[in-house]
C-alpha cells in the first residue's frame, strides 16, 4: 500500500509534467487528479491548492538543479569545471525546458499571485549558479565575470529551450567555453 509520502511524490511528478506541458494556468486540480487516477478530494487531502503543488514543484526542481550542478566539482582544471558547469546547467535546463518556457510565459507580471514563488526560485537558481561561477572564475584568475557567465548561460538556456532542434549540449559547452575564454580546447 502506498504511503502518504509516495502519493505526494506521485502528485508532484504528475503535476510537474502537466505544468511543463500546459503551464500553470492550463492545469486544474481536476486534471491532476484525473492523471493520477484519484479523486479531487484525495488530491486536496495531500495539497490544499494548485499553488501549493506548484511551490513544491519549484522546490524540488531547485533541489534537482543543485544535485545536477554538483558534477562541476569533479573537474580537475578550471577550464574543465567551466565546461562542466555550462554542460550541467544547459542539460538540466533542457530536461526542464517546458518548465523554463512556462516560467517565461507566466512571468510575475502576468500572474501576480505567483510572483513571489517565481522570483524566489529564480533568485535561488541565480545564487547557486553564481556560487559555482565565482569559484571557477577565481581559479581562472578573474579572466571572466561571473555575471557575464550566468547571463550567457541563461540566454543559451532560453534560446535552446525555445528551439525546435535537439542540441548537442557537449558541443555547445565546448564552444561556449572557447568563446568565453578565447582559447582552443582541442587536445
Amino acid at each position: 500500500m502506498p504511503t502518504s509520502s509516495d502519493t505526494k511524490d506521485q502528485i508532484i511528478s504528475v503535476a510537474s509534467a502537466l505544468f511543463t506541458k500546459y503551464a500553470y494556468t492550463g492545469v486544474s486540480m481536476s486534471q491532476i487528479a484525473k492523471a493520477l487516477g484519484i479523486t479531487k478530494a484525495a488530491l486536496y487531502y495531500h495539497y490544499p491548492s494548485k499553488l501549493a503543488i506548484y511551490r513544491q514543484v519549484l522546490d524540488i526542481t531547485y533541489q534537482d538543479l543543485c544535485h545536477h550542478l554538483s558534477i562541476v566539482q569533479t573537474g580537475k582544471t578550471a577550464i574543465q569545471k567551466l565546461r562542466q558547469l555550462i554542460w550541467a546547467y544547459l542539460n538540466f535546463g533542457l530536461s526542464k525546458s517546458g518548465l523554463i518556457r512556462m516560467m517565461v510565459a507566466e512571468s510575475p507580471n502576468n500572474l501576480p499571485y505567483l510572483a513571489k514563488y517565481i522570483f524566489h526560485f529564480r533568485q535561488q537558481t541565480d545564487i547557486i549558479v553564481h556560487s559555482y561561477a565565482k569559484k571557477i572564475i577565481n581559479e581562472l584568475d578573474g579572466h571572466l565575470s561571473d555575471t557575464l557567465l550566468v547571463n550567457v548561460l541563461n540566454g543559451l538556456l532560453l534560446e535552446l529551450s525555445l528551439s525546435a532542434k535537439k542540441p548537442n549540449i557537449q558541443t555547445i559547452a565546448n564552444r561556449t567555453t572557447t568563446a568565453l575564454l578565447g582559447i582552443s580546447l582541442s587536445k
